[in-house]
Formats: structure tokens, C-alpha cells, sequence
């Protein structure tokens, strides 16, 4: 049967983005197919507050190889990290002031224990799977009870929970030890460069300008506000559902959210365990709340154990007003669209803070994604092994199952190559 297209990408993301640009520079013809009116997915730079705004993924590293070499193709500049000159942290039930190497040490000395095998489980974190049978010994166990098995004060204890719900971006109770011993391996087996990594470089000129140099750069094409309701393998094609319209290619790449996953139907079915995956979800759900407050403030960074802001930190301060950035730990808790909420919130770990206004955008309620970045409950990297069965017509790719930096821009770039190497492969051996 002569298809429409070579390959069908399903999500404009960073995943859809790179996947669509390396397709079609091998020649083949290729169409991506966006829900939303725009490109970028969780990736998205708005004008909010007077200025623009991250209101997605925002930090990249030189530790991140993919977007790295994505920044020296398209020579975008980069802002570095501004450090913190005062630090608060909410722990054990008390409130603390001090430096940030005060908040530095105190979590070093129960975060290098706990992160310390690290480097054993993921020797190779870009190939996960070396030590396979050591890293599924480890699935099950939750990130929560690896922190109980530790002889820790109630102040350290404290730290390492707001540290791991920070990271998980929903309960740490819920989080796989798993998924931050990949992501503390990927840092050298260090807590502290890890951080660093995930709070680096900014885009100067924001994160669109990636998603517009990508979108560019590659000859393919490209339909918006086209929700995919189904995807069906048939002798010779797949068959995408596109409302009325149903678009037929040789291949297809799926990049969208595991979360999000559900609401498209496959035929054939996904395999079990992935299906179960996204029925289940992963586990972030927080908030990430831009907050304008009068005046300057320090630059100062906070982190709270349960307490509605988990961690955060101060962006930019001016004369007139300045911009702190806060990451909630369940977004139905503090949606950032109640400045009363945020303002009780958050003067515990700034005093003094008047808030004038706020702006997020809630991922979790988002139909298209129903999460903010991946993060994997205890048992699901096993189950997602099951992706290596899937050897085409259909290709599933996105940050959360990226096999290095998953759940951010550098792992949906990551994951977009892979699919697009793996669907070129299939293409070829047809």
C-alpha cells in the first residue's frame, strides 16, 4: 500500500522534534502531528509578569550531551547559575537560616550515604541495563524507605525528604530509589554536581529559541491542533486517527507523556507492562510557581520538608520588585493561582516577602501531559523494559523513558534520536 508518509511522529515536543528533524534528514518523508497550537510541549517560554517566562523545562548542562551539542549547533547563548548568597531550610520542624555551604553540608552528610551505590547500580548510566539483574534487586525499594534505613537525625532526615520530593516533584513516599540512583550516577556519582546539573545554564534568549532552530531545521511536516485518538497497525501501515481525517505511514513514533499515554488506543495493544505504566502513572505532580514580590530580596535559596513549597529560590531582584521561583510539592495544594496561599507559603522561608502576583501553569491538569517531568514509581523501570520487544512498526519515545537524563530535555532529545535510529532501521530492513 502507498502510505501518506514514511513516518508519522505523534507530539511536537523536544522527543517529536528530534525524531521528525533526524527522519527526514535521511530522506524520508515525514509528518508530525501536534495537539497543541504550538510546538515544544513542556518545553514553553510565555510572556507572563512583564517578561518572558520558563513555565516547563528550564535548566540544561555541559554534563548533558544531547542538548549540549544542540546548543553548539545552533550557537545559543546560555545565562550561567547565579549563586545563592543566603540559604533557608525547613527541617525536623524547625526553621533554619544560614549560608548555603551551612544547607550544602548539612545535606551532604546524609545525601552522599544515601546516594552511595550509585556508581555500582549504574556503572554505565547511559546504558542503564548493565547491571540489570542488580538494578531490578533495587526497583522495588522506595526512595522514602531508603532514607528510614539510615541512622539520621530529625533534621537531616528532614533534608533528605524535601531534597527527594523536590526531585521527584510529587511525594517521595511514591518515588523509586532507582530513579535517583540514575540520575546521581549520570552526575559522577554526585549529589552535589547532580544538583548543580539540574539547576545550570539558562537559555538566554529562552528555551523557544531551541524549539524554533529545531522546528527550522528539519523538512517535515507539521500539523497542530491534531489530537491523535488512535493508532492501528495494520498488513502494510499504520493508521493514525485524526477526527475525520485518518493520515496512513509506514512507520509511527509516539512522544508523548507517560501519563498521557492512555489516551491514545493502539492496535495491537502496547505491550503489558507499559500499558500498566501508563495506566499508573509516574509519580510527579508538584508545581512550579513564578512569583513576583515587592522590592529586592537576597538571593537565597530555600528548601522545606512538609511544608507546601518544597524548595525555592530567587530568580532576579530589582529595585521595584523581584522574582522568586517556588516548586510546590503537589499542585493541588498550591496551584499558584491563589497569591493569599502562596504569600503564607512562602514567607515562612522568605521573611519578610510581600507577594504581589503569581503565574504557573498546572502540568498534572494538563490533558496532553497530566504530569510535570518523569519520574518513575518503585517497579516501573522494570516494567518498561518491555519497550525493547516493540521492534516497529510502532516506536514510543519521550524524556520519561529516555535511558539517560529521563524526565528532561536532555533525556526527550536523547529519546527522539533513539526512536528515530530504531524506526530508519525497520524502514530499511522492510
Amino acid at each position: 500500500m502507498k502510505t501518506d508518509h514514511d513516518v508519522a511522529v505523534v507530539g511536537g515536543g523536544l522527543a517529536g522534534l528530534a525524531a521528525a528533524r533526524e527522519l527526514a534528514a535521511s530522506g524520508l518523508e515525514v509528518l508530525l502531528v501536534e495537539a497543541r497550537d504550538r510546538l515544544g510541549g513542556r518545553t514553553w517560554t510565555a510572556e507572563h509578569l512583564g517578561r518572558p517566562l520558563e513555565m516547563g523545562a528550564m535548566h540544561v548542562h555541559w554534563l548533558q550531551p544531547c542538548i549540549w551539542a544542540e546548543i553548539i549547533r545552533y550557537g545559543i547563548e546560555l545565562v550561567p547559575p547565579r549563586e545563592a548568597t543566603a540559604a533557608t531550610w525547613l527541617a525536623g520542624g524547625e526553621v533554619r537560616h544560614g549560608t548555603p555551604a551551612d544547607l550544602w553540608g548539612r545535606m551532604d552528610r546524609v545525601l552522599t550515604p544515601l546516594f552511595a551505590d550509585a556508581r555500582e547500580v549504574f556503572p554505565y548510566p547511559y546504558s542503564p541495563a548493565a547491571r540489570r539483574s542488580a538494578v531490578e534487586a533495587l526497583d522495588p525499594v522506595v526512595m522514602t524507605d531508603r532514607i528510614e534505613s539510615l541512622d539520621l537525625t530529625a533534621e537531616e532526615r528532614g533534608l533528605a525528604y524535601a531534597y527527594c520530593t523536590l526531585q521527584f516533584n510529587g511525594p517521595a513516599d511514591e518515588g523509586a530509589y532507582t530513579q535517583m540512583l540514575r540520575w546521581v550516577a549520570l552526575a559522577g556519582g554526585q549529589w552535589r554536581l547532580l544538583s548543580e546539573a539540574l539547576g545550570g545554564y539558562e537559555f538566554r534568549d529562552g528555551t523557544k529559541q531551541l524549539v524554533e532552530c529545531m522546528r527550522a531545521d528539519g523538512e517535515f511536516d507539521v500539523r497542530l491542533g491534531a489530537v491523535v485518538d488512535a493508532v492501528a497497525v495494520a498488513d502494510d501501515h499504520v493508521e493514525l486517527s485524526l477526527g475525520e481525517s485518518a493520515p496512513t505511514a509506514r512507520a509511527v513514533v509516539v512522544a508523548v507523556p507517560l501519563n498521557a499515554l492512555g489516551r491514545i488506543s493502539f492496535e495491537p495493544e502496547l505491550p503489558g507492562p507499559v500499558a500498566q505504566v501508563a495506566r499508573d502513572g509516574q509519580v510527579s505532580r508538584g508545581s512550579k510557581i513564578w512569583v513576583e514580590v515587592e522590592g529586592p530580596v537576597d538571593r537565597r535559596v530555600a528548601f522545606a520538608e512538609d511544608h507546601p513549597i518544597v524548595m525555592a529560590y530567587t530568580d532576579s531582584s530589582g529595585a521595584d520588585s523581584s522574582i522568586v521561583v517556588c516548586f510546590g510539592r503537589d499542585g493541588e495544594e498550591l496551584t499558584g493561582e491563589d497569591s493569599s496561599a502562596v504569600q503564607t507559603a512562602l514567607e515562612v522561608l522568605f521573611p519578610g516577602v510581600q507577594v504581589r502576583s503569581c503565574v504557573t501553569h498546572n502540568w498534572r491538569r494538563d490533558p496532553l501531559t497530566q504530569e510535570t517531568w518523569g519520574m518513575l514509581r518503585p517497579g516501573q523501570w522494570t516494567q518498561l523494559r518491555e519497550l525493547e520487544s516493540m521492534t516497529g512498526p510502532v516506536f514510543l519515545a519521550g524524556s520519561d523513558v529516555a535511558d539517560g537524563w529521563a524526565g528532561l530535555m536532555e533525556g526527550a532529545i536523547e529519546s527522539g534520536m533513539t526512536a528515530a535510529r530504531k524506526a530508519r532501521a525497520f524502514l530499511r530492513a522492510e
